[in-house]
């Protein structure tokens, strides 16, 4: 069979040779293997199932959560000469019933579909009466649902082993941690082999970019990025607009991408990101997922999110040329707290404490420079390796800790169980307002008037990052020390009264 995939390699998708690491997924899947693919965005993970469903009999079915994908990577199998059609709500009725007659008829080697038309019952019976060569879950981490990317219709595909008992499924994503990985396995219902790649892209040059003028910073990252293309992330569609407009102000030529936008608005968008060399797109998270653009030369977070995975993924969307790319983090520390706060408070208690600590991990990345190498393969591998020494975050170094850290948490400890994440600062200042009333009298009230706000934020980052302080979701989120926090105080106890 190995020559066989050489064959389809060279002569049908016309390349010269797979990477080692296709080629072992390839031997499993047409060894008909369940398997779990992680493997960073740009490292070919489609050849892996489109060059087996170009071999094996039947039809080999692809579930895409995104129909521009779908569409895109249907009409590149067409020009290669393999029979492939892609199923969704965008077709007119007429052709939805050719492509299903063609199914039908086995005349399909590749089906592409969304999760939520698969597992309808007039679907599920269609497949069913034909010869399926195996089912390929594309963006699988969309399964998990604490997850910024959860699609409720993938919480389906739990059951397409119950449908399909003896149909090998192979379920891929960029990133997943062990933990993840394992709730993507027990999910699915998979029984399977695990193909696990590094998410570390040595060709990003990951960057954080401190700023109290966030809109200034992008708009100098922007003017140093001319006529390259890149995506500006941010955490809504109202700042998504704003940001937008803001950009064509400035004269910089920009598109815009959200899920408020009709379909026919977002098709239109993203081909002209798709068709200009040096386009920059400004988007929440629903924009990026399959995005084949391989000059994405820069990616820019003007808000971070509070998942390390969701950050790495997204930022792997640039250089998948291989070529030099940047990752920018725009960090502004009360923005940080004030978007992820209010989303894990959205989130359900049971997972609450877990998006904090992964809120700790991400705090970690910006506040305390740590190495992002090291990080990564911690996080995702949990391999302890050196620091490399020449990052953007190793330039920088450790930062020390002095007095204000036991003034900041001095105050927390006095306000007891009243320091809510946004009026400690206010109560360090000494600002006179309904939420610090019940403050004037302490100690702490006005003592860190000498330093401005921004300053204090980014300490709550250090601390938090540090596991000095940690939080307890309510209706508002609360400050309070931990265990080594107040070990820190007892060691510098000489140092201010607690």
């Amino acid at each position: 069979m190995t020559s066989e995939v050489d064959r389809i390699t060279r002569e049908i998708f016309q390349l010269q040779s797979l990477q080692p690491h296709q080629q072992l997924i390839i031997a499993d899947v047409l060894k008909q293997h369940d398997l779990l693919v992680v493997s960073p965005t740009g490292s070919g993970k489609s050849l892996c199932y489109q060059i087996p469903g170009t071999i094996l009999p039947g039809t080999f079915v692809i579930i895409s959560p995104l129909i521009a994908l779908m569409t895109e990577q249907v009409c590149h199998l067409k020009q290669l000469g393999i029979a492939a059609e892609c199923f969704h709500s965008g077709l007119d009725k007429t052709t939805q019933l050719a492509i299903i007659s063609q199914l039908k008829d086995q005349q399909l080697k590749i089906f592409y579909v969304s999760p939520e038309r698969i597992v309808q019952p007039y679907f599920l019976s269609q497949l069913k009466s034909i010869l399926l060569s195996g089912f390929a879950i594309d963006e699988a981490h969309c399964i998990l649902h604490w997850g910024q990317d959860f699609r409720p219709g993938y919480e389906q595909l739990t059951k397409l082993k119950k449908h399909f008992p003896t149909i090998p499924v192979m379920a891929l994503t960029a990133t997943a941690t062990p933990k993840q990985q394992d709730e993507i396995i027990e999910q699915l219902q998979l029984n399977a082999k695990k193909h696990i790649h590094s998410a570390y892209k040595a060709n990003i040059d990951y960057q954080v970019i401190s700023s109290e003028d966030l809109r200034t910073s992008l708009k100098n990252i922007l003017q140093g990025h001319p006529m390259q293309s890149g995506i500006v992330y941010c955490s809504s569609r109202q700042r998504v607009e704003h940001i937008y407009y803001y950009l064509q102000k400035s004269n910089i030529p920009v598109t815009y991408y959200h899920a408020g936008l009709e379909s026919e608005q977002r098709e239109v968008q993203q081909k002209q990101f798709y068709q200009q060399p040096d386009g920059v797109m400004v988007a929440t998270m629903a924009f990026g997922m399959g995005v084949d653009k391989k000059n994405i030369r820069f990616i820019i977070h003007h808000d971070l999110p509070g998942r390390l995975d969701q950050y790495v993924q997204e930022s792997g969307r640039a250089g998948r040329d291989g070529e030099p790319a940047t990752s920018y983090i725009l960090y502004h520390p009360e923005l940080f707290f004030q978007f992820n706060l209010w989303r894990i408070g959205k989130a359900k208690t049971t997972i609450q404490l877990e998006l904090i600590e992964e809120l700790r991990m991400v705090a970690q990345t910006v506040s305390l420079n740590d190495c992002f190498k090291k990080t990564i393969f911690y996080y995702f591998e949990h391999i302890t390796i050196p620091s490399c020494g020449g990052c953007h975050a190793c330039l920088k170094g450790i930062p020390r800790f002095n007095d204000d850290a036991l003034k900041l948490l001095s105050c927390i400890y006095r306000m007891k169980n009243h320091a809510d994440w946004d009026n400690v600062v206010d109560v360090l200042l000494g600002v006179f307002s309904p939420k610090t009333k019940n403050f004037h009298q302490l100690s702490t009230f006005g003592i860190g008037y000498s330093q401005g706000k921004w300053y204090w934020y980014h300490l709550l980052c250090q601390l938090f990052a540090k596991n000095w302080i940690s939080l307890r979701i309510d209706a508002i989120s609360k400050w309070h020390i931990t265990q080594q926090g107040f070990q820190f105080i007892k060691d510098h106890k000489n140092r201010i009264e607690t």
